[in-house]
C-alpha cells in the first residue's frame, strides 16, 4: 500500500474505511466495518503511510460545569497493523484538563 497525492482515505456510510485513487477511480479496503463492532471503537485515525490504523474506545468527554473542577477523561486506545492485522494495546493515562 502506498500513500501518494491521488489517495484519499475516508469512512464508507457502511463504516468500512477505504482507500480511493482518484485518478484510476479504484478502491482499496484497508478496515472492515466489523473492526470498529469488535475493538468497540467510535474513533480512528489511519498513518500516512496506510501501514496502520489507530483505534480509541470507551472516550470519556470532558464535562465542564460553571465554577466547578472539569471530570477526569480518557480513553483505550490500540493501534492495528493492516498488513498483518496485528493489534498492539496503548496505554494513555487519565488526566485532570486544567
Amino acid at each position: 500500500m502506498s500513500n501518494t497525492d491521488t489517495d484519499v482515505v475516508y469512512k464508507s456510510e457502511n463504516g468500512h474505511v477505504i482507500k480511493l485513487n482518484i485518478e484510476t477511480n479504484t478502491t482499496t479496503l484497508l478496515l472492515e466495518n466489523t473492526t470498529f463492532v469488535t475493538f468497540k471503537a467510535s474513533r480512528h485515525s489511519v498513518s500516512p503511510d496506510l501501514k496502520y490504523v489507530l483505534l480509541a474506545y470507551d472516550v470519556k468527554q470532558k464535562l465542564f460545569l460553571k465554577n466547578s473542577q472539569p471530570d477526569k477523561y480518557g480513553m483505550h486506545l490500540d493501534i492495528i497493523n493492516l498488513k498483518i492485522f496485528l493489534k498492539k494495546k496503548i496505554s494513555v493515562p487519565k488526566y485532570n484538563s486544567v
